[in-house]
């Protein structure tokens, strides 16, 4: 337990420290965003390079943990190859925009290599069952199809400030508890790298933000819990981190399949950014301005407790007490731009 928190303390320390410099990097004309649409409420451009201190973090915490466990270093490698890869292709769009096609080509690529390296899915159930589904050749497909949905699902729900940040905060303390529930400390000091990592980026990021996650620190994001619950499977309970995971994305994951129903019935390609998420419309509505944002977040910090109920189970009633006080998330006042 001690590990991980160090861990954790070392992403908090080099993100707080890092992102101001990363800020004044960005207002020297580096990764601006600026409000040239009506979804984007910001008065003046914002950096949107909050993946670089993220991505710095995670780097140097897999770092210590090749030195401290080199046996694994095999393991651990296509996570760290993944990770560069998938916040390389974010940082591309985040400096000179690539299109849909070109960003979904590049997240194949990288879920194909990661994939042949070792990270994949092999088998598949659910909690309290006493078997099985072996995949075969939908191991790769559906290997893919993971590596690739959750850091786009991360991307658009990035909505306004602390939005995308909160939901990976609840989602690696998440992991991390689930690793240190499994026994598997490598596991969870990565989740609580990030975990620290992503609480110091949101000093910054809380409204009125001073700096965005941009492509690349949502996919980033995405693609860290989506490999961490693959890793955090190797020992036969790949299922159950699987269904915990989904589970913890359950907001997430609905937004975005309404939005992917809601513009190919209207004809916009699938990518096709508006202001109709989940959060725009508690936004709209009638609720406090200050409500929506806590509604949003409240509503991933219950998916997570429910999710770290369903793995634990009954008679382990310590760790859901553990899991629902740990997790926390931001409340956020202003919408801003989605990436």
């Amino acid at each position: 337990m001690i590990y991980t928190l160090l861990f954790f303390v070392l992403g908090f320390v080099i993100s707080v420290f890092t992102t101001p410099w990363v800020i004044r990097l960005s207002q020297r004309g580096i990764g601006l965003d600026f409000a040239h649409e009506s979804r984007k409420k910001q008065e003046v451009p914002v950096p949107r390079l909050g993946g670089m201190p993220l991505m710095l973090a995670v780097s140097v915490g897999l770092l210590i943990i090749f030195a401290l466990r080199p046996q694994n270093a095999t393991n651990w490698f296509p996570v760290l190859l993944g990770s560069l890869m998938m916040y390389g292709l974010g940082l591309w769009d985040d400096l000179q925009p690539l299109g849909a096609k070109k960003k979904l080509a590049g997240q194949i690529i990288t879920a194909l290599l990661v994939y042949n390296l070792g990270l994949n899915i092999e088998k598949f159930s659910y909690p309290g069952s006493t078997g099985s589904i072996d995949l075969g050749e939908w191991s790769m497909p559906v290997t893919v199809f993971w590596l690739i949905a959750v850091p786009n699902i991360v991307n658009l729900i990035d909505g306004f400030d602390g939005l995308a940040g909160g939901l990976g905060l609840c989602m690696s303390v998440t992991l991390g508890i689930v690793g240190l529930h499994n026994d598997q400390v490598p596991v969870a000091c990565y989740a609580f790298t990030l975990a620290g990592a992503l609480l110091g980026f949101l000093v910054f990021n809380f409204p009125p933000a001073k700096i965005y996650l941009g492509d690349g620190g949502a996919y980033l994001i995405g693609f860290t819990i989506a490999a961490l619950s693959l890793t955090s499977s190797n020992k036969g309970s790949v299922a159950k981190v699987l269904f915990v995971t989904m589970i913890a994305l359950g907001v997430p994951i609905l937004d975005t399949t309404f939005a992917m129903l809601r513009r190919g019935l209207r004809g916009y390609p699938l990518f096709h950014a508006d202001d109709e998420h989940f959060h725009h419309r508690l936004q709209k509505s009638w609720l406090l301005e200050d409500a929506h944002p806590f509604l949003a977040s409240t509503a991933s910090v219950s998916c997570s407790a429910c999710s770290g109920s369903v793995f634990c189970g009954a008679r382990e009633a310590h760790c859901r007490s553990a899991l629902a006080c740990s997790v926390s998330s931001p409340c956020s006042r202003r919408a801003i731009s989605t990436s």
